[in-house]
């Protein structure tokens, strides 16, 4: 996380933001064994969970440097990691510097900060795997240090908020009073929700947030996506089958031709021009012509603070303020605006028109391109 200073305690060293304190390493190799053996199915991470595009905007190359690293199967993990330690913004993304024997923000490249920070999770993978651990071990060391990995695999070979708030008070806080920070583990107010739930908002006074795991496990979906029909908050706004044409996320363009465009939203296909249903109930917010290149367009406001937006429709059932069901036709699929063939561009965002996130998350579907059944 932003803002700290590398200290050093025993074999291990952390970072300080003020507070809070967190563990950072670079461990001496002592396991260069590459396991490409898949994840337990009790591991496996399948989407992220309502990031922003100023975080999945950095998928590609999470996706090349991961895959380089052996670790593809963390790519979500690390978008929300991203999340949690700078929101996508910034020179140093993944605030990795430290582990790189800098100090914070010294990487002033977002591409050599995920270099870096992405390898040194790699590590923490190795190790975790070589110990026997679970893979929000390696997590939790990214943010506490590699010794973190040896204390899991003494207590159960398994991360757990309970183990990283002992650790935080029994392991980091002694070692910091010994390296003159007298008020280690003393307690102090984190009014976050996670921690609010857990301890009533508690975290100890330079001993590191052992609530890390915990903020980035909340931008991921353990159970992951699929190409069947979804059950989550949302529901599809097509019949099935049907044909996922463009995922949301960086792409080339398909009226421009300009690589690099981010799509933000997801295109389904289908022949004729099939009815588009409210993904989820709420208010119609908007239903007219949009000249911005959405062409028939309409928005519905959900009571989670979320709007649902459906484009390019050939026509419109719906009017401004109207109450909606779940599955009630909203319009029909089109091709009006800027398009290039009949489809619905389904989005979901925070505001009207910006603030975007991944709609597959709220479908739970697979974000990819290919037959939804």
């Amino acid at each position: 996380m932003g803002g700290f200073t590398a200290l050093k305690i025993g074999s291990f060293a952390v970072k300080h933001k003020g507070k809070i304190v967190a563990g950072i390493i670079t461990f001496i190799a002592l396991f260069f064994i590459i396991f490409s053996g898949t994840p337990d199915k009790s591991e496996e991470v399948g989407s992220t969970v309502g990031l922003p595009e100023e975080v999945m905007r950095w998928k590609p190359d999470v996706e090349r440097i991961a895959k380089k690293n052996e670790i593809p199967e963390y790519v979500p993990i690390i978008l929300a990691m991203i999340m949690v330690e700078s929101g996508g913004k910034g020179s140093d993304i993944l605030q990795s510097s430290e582990s790189a024997g800098g100090n914070q923000n010294d990487i002033k490249d977002p591409i050599k900060s995920l270099e870096q920070g992405i390898g040194y999770l790699a590590g923490n993978v190795r190790k975790a795997k070589e110990l026997g651990c679970d893979m929000w071990t390696a997590v939790g060391a990214y943010n506490f240090g590699s010794n973190y990995v040896n204390y899991i695999s003494e207590h159960g070979k398994k991360h757990s908020t309970k183990l990283a708030d002992s650790y935080s008070l029994n392991v980091v806080a002694p070692a910091q009073r010994k390296n003159g920070y007298l008020n280690a583990g003393t307690p102090y107010n984190y009014p976050n929700p996670i921690a609010i739930k857990y301890n009533g908002g508690i975290l100890y006074l330079h001993s590191g947030n052992f609530f890390y795991v915990d903020r980035v496990q909340q931008y991921v979906d353990a159970g992951g996506g699929s190409n069947t029909a979804g059950k989550g908050e949302f529901k599809l706004p097509v019949k099935l089958p049907t044909t996922v044409t463009s995922g949301y996320g960086v792409r080339t363009d398909p009226i421009t031709g300009s690589a690099g465009e981010f799509h933000k939203g997801i295109d389904f296909a289908g022949g004729g021009n099939p009815p588009i249903f409210a993904s989820k109930e709420g208010t119609v917010i908007y239903a007219q012509f949009n000249t911005g290149g959405f062409g028939n367009y309409v928005a519905i406001q959900h009571n989670n603070g979320l709007i649902s937006s459906y484009a390019h429709l050939n026509s419109i059932n719906v009017k401004a303020g109207q109450q909606v069901k779940t599955g009630e036709q909203v319009g029909a699929m089109g091709t009006t605006g800027s398009s290039t063939g009949v489809h619905l561009h389904f989005a979901i965002s925070k505001s009207l028109f910006s603030d975007y996130v991944d709609p597959s998350s709220y479908l739970k579907i697979k974000n990819q391109e290919g037959e939804l059944k």
